[in-house]
């Protein structure tokens, strides 16, 4: 089929206008991506790019103020793409002045951001990343979104990853990760206000609820500054949901797992803590449980409310160390008469 003079112009894809873009308008590097997407766009749809035409004048006026119009699409001046009444994506950040050095150190500075909105009411801001439409990997990341602390090269990388594992490791990751010159560093989790110049009355406030340390440890509540709670404070607390019904709750546990291996088969040591509610007035015990692998579990220990010490086993004993070292074993008899013997 013979095409005509103008579907044959229609499908000439507006590289001079863009190739101008770069090599004489550098400075506009925010419009040169718009710029570069939405001809992309055109002409996978066949579709004439209007009003940019293919002189470099006519570019400059897009730069100085005039909008490019697609179908489907608006690139706005100053940056700014639009697909109407569904998404705005731009430059963004902050456009507040400089921040202060703090201490003599140099701050991070506002505007390097990107900044996507939905046009229209009730919509959610969202980024999805999916994966791919063909063969998922088995292992390691289907779906990654990574900062990086420096820049990466092939031996050379510092970095966490919010991840989404393959099938070998089938789960979900929060990865701290450093290999050649990179340096691992801690993971926390913070909490901080004030501090900026337009507010200079506000109280500033930070705390460190929890850190992973580059070691692998977990500590919590390690940095607290102003604010309105004083130490200590409850770094970790664990509550039961508000009930619905009349009744008693007991608290959830804290478990604690040793294991042995007896050259065939793995064993689980389980130690467990809580809180036992007893009654409507408020009567309680803290109690310690253990277990071996899947049996059930079995008190050990229980510290009452009422200020008692209770060994819920049939002849439990407290054993004592006496000034020279020996250990003691204080126990008492079905008559009720305390009965202390050296431990073997």
């Amino acid at each position: 089929m013979t095409k005509t003079n103008n579907q044959k112009s229609n499908m000439k894809r507006p590289t001079l206008p863009i190739r101008k873009l770069w090599s004489r308008f550098a400075k506009h590097d925010t419009l040169i991506i718009g710029a570069v997407l939405v001809s992309n766009f055109v002409f996978a749809q066949n579709q004439p790019l209007s009003p940019v035409g293919t002189s470099a004048k006519e570019v400059n006026d897009v730069l100085s103020g005039r909008a490019v119009s697609i179908p489907g699409f608006t690139l706005l001046p100053g940056g700014v793409l639009e697909w109407p009444s569904k998404l705005r994506f731009s430059y963004g950040g902050g456009e507040s002045s400089a921040l202060p050095k703090s201490h003599g150190l140099v701050r991070a500075q506002p505007g390097g951001n990107l900044t996507l909105q939905p046009l229209g009411d009730y919509k959610r801001t969202a980024i999805d990343l999916l994966p791919t439409d063909g063969r998922i990997p088995e292992m390691d990341a289907i779906a990654e979104f990574t900062l990086h602390r420096i820049h990466p090269t092939a031996n050379d990388q510092e970095m966490i990853s919010f991840s989404a594992l393959g099938k070998a490791q089938d789960h979900y990751s929060i990865v701290v990760e450093a290999h050649g010159k990179g340096q691992l560093k801690p993971f926390s989790f913070l909490v901080v206000r004030g501090g900026l110049p337009a507010n200079p009355n506000q109280q500033p406030f930070s705390a460190e609820a929890m850190q992973i340390t580059p070691e692998g440890t977990t500590e919590f509540g390690r940095l607290r500054k102003g604010g309105p709670l004083k130490r200590p404070v409850n770094s970790i607390t664990l509550e039961q949901p508000i009930p619905t019904k009349a009744g008693t709750y007991d608290s959830d546990f804290v478990r604690w797992i040793g294991k042995t291996h007896d050259g065939t088969a793995e064993h689980r040591v389980s130690w467990r803590s809580n809180v036992r509610v007893e009654n409507q007035k408020g009567q309680s015990s803290f109690v310690l449980q253990k277990s071996l692998d899947d049996g059930a579990y079995a008190n050990t220990l229980e510290v009452k409310s009422v200020g008692e010490l209770e060994l819920p086993n049939p002849g439990s004993a407290v054993v004592l160390k006496s000034p020279n070292g020996r250990r003691w074993r204080l126990s008492v008899d079905d008559g009720g008469n305390l009965q202390v013997k050296p431990t073997e």
